[in-house]
């Protein structure tokens, strides 16, 4: 797979035909994506709900504003959306990928309701 393969994947919104174990996956990358993107905005000096703010509104405009354009569920962004702002939230806390298995194991067994 090239890094043009990956990024046209990325532009393909997911759908309800997830597998519970891909609607997990899917959560916690999320969140890994926003404590990645958190820590030069932290490190810079931001507060972190400043922090949590500017990122989760860049990324849903810029990511899944998107994905419903390409006719994706507002429901999956939001959720997507969360989960980064989870991310960015708890970036750099030595608990924080607990909370983020256990969410997005959460999000595997009943997201499908959601999206």
């Amino acid at each position: 797979m090239s890094l043009r393969d990956l990024w046209d994947e990325l532009q393909v919104p997911a759908g309800r035909e997830q597998t519970a174990a891909g609607r997990a996956g899917t959560a916690i990358s999320h969140a890994v994506i926003g404590a990645a993107l958190a820590w030069p905005i932290l490190a810079a000096g931001l507060s972190s709900w400043a922090a949590v703010a500017a990122i989760t509104v860049a990324y849903w405009a810029l990511k899944e504003a998107g994905d419903i354009r390409r006719g994706g569920s507002p429901a999956d962004s939001t959720i997507d959306t969360l989960f980064v702002a989870l991310g960015v939230a708890t970036a750099g806390q030595g608990w924080a990928p607990l909370v983020w298995v256990v969410l997005g194991g959460a999000d595997g067994a009943w997201g499908r309701r959601l999206r």
